[in-house]
């Protein structure tokens, strides 16, 4: 747990001459300088009270400041936050879906993608978004299985359940509603052949000999009611799933619960360690790029926080860059950097018998009374 100054030279660094490296101090060995960069940045050290601190990735770093002083975990949540393991997860890229809101009277999704492009995957933030949405909705129960009597999902070519995140054809989180989009074809003339394309594939001929004795004053009535019909015989009715949409299976949900299983167990752990309850925290700071575009909300109702007031919550950004900067440029963060990692204390997460307890039911999702 000691930091490091390197000549540059011997790095084979080709800046000045007589210049440095400065390495921060490690936590231990899953728990590195990163962390203590977290730390510094993030000011935990100066808050009073009870203050958790928790930079999200493959590995998550979690750091509890109570007063039993400073201790820390280091939990394997794995790659599904980043797009791994999810069958159309991706990085935050363009045409990455990215927000989800799920009607839960008709089950029908509205999405956000990076820069407004056609999706092609879901990324992080999109992901705790549809899970927690689908928990809402009571597409999912708090076990995670699909629920079968909603009427939302489809089946893949192996006859597996999917709940298909990309909408009819013109609804996104903008609020534009496909029957607006549709008047204007109608105005542009481009009606022909009378089909309004859904999203399933199921190219339903709405407008079938419309053209000529129908008046366009009624065309929205009779979009909204074909839309209504759709409704009432189920989504998908179990019907084959469209090719090529992106979607959510059972497999990805159960990714999703082991990763934020494995952050709430480390919570878990170190209030436990601490002899404090939930309603004894003060403060969630989340650090890192991921954690800048989660919903907290989300978070807290797919059980992965804690049920805390939002107000609580506070997201910082990249911390470890910005402590980084802090100590090239003062010898007095170093010298704090340096004090902060001879504090922390850390704990073995497997090592408390209750472990495999916590992890158990941290798999488990609240049930739909306790979502805010």
């Amino acid at each position: 747990t000691s930091s490091l100054e390197i000549k540059a030279r011997e790095l084979g660094i080709s800046i000045s001459p007589g210049a440095y490296i400065f390495l921060l101090p490690p936590i231990a060995g899953f728990i590195g300088s990163d962390h203590t960069s977290v730390v510094l940045a993030s000011g935990i050290d100066d808050e009073s009270g009870n203050c958790i601190g928790i930079d999200i990735g493959t590995n998550t770093e979690i750091v509890l400041k109570s007063n039993k002083g400073f201790e820390s975990v280091s939990t394997a949540s794995g790659p599904a936050f980043e797009g791994a393991h999810i069958k159309f997860g991706m990085r935050a890229a363009p045409g990455a879906i990215e927000r989800v809101i799920i009607d839960p009277d008709t089950c029908i999704p509205k999405i956000q993608t990076i820069n407004d492009k056609k999706p092609v995957g879901i990324c992080g933030s999109g992901i705790l978004d549809a899970v927690a949405e689908m928990l809402k909705a009571g597409i999912i129960n708090s076990r995670g299985k699909f629920q079968s009597d909603t009427g939302c999902l489809c089946r893949d070519d192996r006859g597996s359940l999917q709940y298909i995140l990309e909408p009819l054809e013109y609804r996104n989180l903008t609020g534009e509603e496909e029957a607006n989009k549709w008047e204007d074809k109608v105005n542009k003339g481009g009606i022909t052949g009378g089909l309004y394309k859904m999203e399933n594939e199921q190219k339903e001929n709405v407008t079938e000999n419309m053209e000529g004795n129908i008046n366009k004053g009624n065309i929205k009535d009779r979009i909204n009611l074909q839309l209504e019909k759709n409704m009432e015989r189920n989504r998908y009715g179990f019907n084959q799933c469209p090719l090529g949409k992106v979607s959510i299976n059972q497999t990805d949900i159960v990714e999703i619960q082991l990763a934020k299983s494995a952050i709430r167990t480390g919570i878990n752990v170190l209030l436990e360690s601490a002899g404090l309850g939930f309603d004894q925290i003060d403060k969630i700071i989340i650090a890192g790029a991921f954690g800048s575009y989660i919903d907290p909300k989300n978070v807290v109702n797919i059980g992965m926080f804690p049920k805390v007031s939002l107000k609580k919550i506070t997201q910082i950004g990249n911390a470890a860059a910005v402590g980084a900067k802090m100590v090239l440029i003062s010898g007095m963060q170093r010298k704090k950097a340096e004090n902060i990692a001879k504090k922390i204390k850390y704990l073995e997460l497997t090592v408390p018998p209750t472990f495999s307890d916590h992890f158990a039911r941290s798999t488990l999702f609240p049930e739909s009374s306790d979502i805010i």
